[in-house]
């Protein structure tokens, strides 16, 4: 039936497999924000009303991919209505925490998920990417999430600001052209703390997937490199054979010499 979560399972390993094949270990998927209204923009890609209902197969789905080694980005975190950039959303904490994050707390603890994308839009006056209350507070410190956080698509670089992103609790920016000014006082021990902990984020993800396990080819000067390093060895240690021959016939030598 449409509310399978064996069916969805199944699904998230074909995706597992796929991604697998592609060499990729991050899918940007399952997108679990809630139908608000039939006018939001991308409802086809959510699955319910319900933030349980959302759940449940946002977790069938995780588990499915994570057993070919891939980590699901549950997006987008969070009250997202839909292509909306910069729609101010208004809700209470009650609200908020039964309905619209209650998906991604089950992502979080249910299916062990080491990925989430943030949305476009604010909550109240500010960006969710730098909401701390919620990507640090709530994310990290109460559901115990230790993985990479990405924004999506930085499409307003002017309000999708990472120098705020990285310093309450994102690690990512999904960019095609980030510059230094996204990053600013890159010598400040704020900045480079900043930095390492989101770097620890993104690390914390791939150490859980499979690229840590997957062949590498490895690069032709690398192969070189080891050709000639082995070379080298086997000159060096001939020619340490042989000094060590003509040094024990020189020696028998002398012996001989004074006998």
């Amino acid at each position: 039936g449409t509310w399978n979560p064996k069916l969805v399972e199944r699904y998230g390993e074909i995706m597992g497999a796929m991604a697998k094949e592609m060499d990729v270990a991050g899918w940007y998927a399952p997108g679990v924000n809630i139908h608000r209204t039939p006018f939001g923009g991308r409802n086809y890609e959510f699955y319910s009303e319900d933030g349980t209902l959302s759940g449940i197969m946002a977790v069938s789905a995780i588990k499915g991919a994570a057993k070919h080694g891939v980590y699901a980005y549950i997006k987008h975190f969070a009250l997202y209505d839909g292509n909306a950039k910069m729609v101010s959303v208004w809700s209470n904490e009650q609200a908020i925490r039964e309905i619209y994050l209650k998906p991604f707390e089950m992502g979080v603890k249910d299916a062990h998920t080491h990925a989430l994308m943030v949305a476009w839009n604010y909550l109240g006056v500010k960006w969710v990417g730098e909401c701390g209350n919620l990507l640090n507070t709530v994310l990290r410190d109460e559901w115990g999430f230790h993985g990479a956080v990405i924004t999506d698509a930085v499409v307003s670089p002017w309000y999708m600001d990472g120098n705020l992103a990285i310093r309450t609790g994102g690690t990512k920016m999904l960019a095609f052209n980030i510059t230094n000014e996204f990053y600013r006082d890159l010598n400040s021990v704020g900045t480079v703390t900043a930095m390492r902990n989101a770097a620890h984020g993104t690390l914390y993800a791939l150490a859980n997937s499979f690229a840590v396990t997957r062949a590498v080819a490895v690069p032709k000067w690398v192969k070189t490199t080891y050709a000639v390093d082995a070379v080298v060895a086997i000159i060096l240690v001939a020619w340490e054979i042989c000094a060590i021959r003509k040094y024990r016939k020189a020696k028998k030598e002398d012996e001989d010499t004074e006998q």
